[in-house]
């Protein structure tokens, strides 16, 4: 995939209220193919396609990565 393309799953309670179409052309979502830009549909449908526990491990990553790179404080 072509750097600066993201092939993912949007996490879209971090957009909540934000409209598919938009959280689509903010994280630069491609397909594979010429084609620049996804339909919002296509992002639905491969969710649904992927299923509740593909998503949920998907979401789990997330955070035990996020908590990784977290600057926690520290107790000396």
């Amino acid at each position: 995939m072509p750097a600066g393309r993201r092939g993912c799953n949007c996490p879209t309670p971090l957009y909540w209220g934000e409209d598919v179409w938009s959280i689509a052309d903010k994280m630069q979502i491609a397909l594979p193919g010429r084609r620049e830009l996804v339909a919002p549909s296509a992002v639905v449908q491969g969710r649904q396609r992927l299923g509740f526990e593909a998503m949920q491990q998907v979401f789990h990553q997330t955070q035990r990565l996020w908590h990784q790179d977290a600057e926690h404080p520290r107790w000396n």
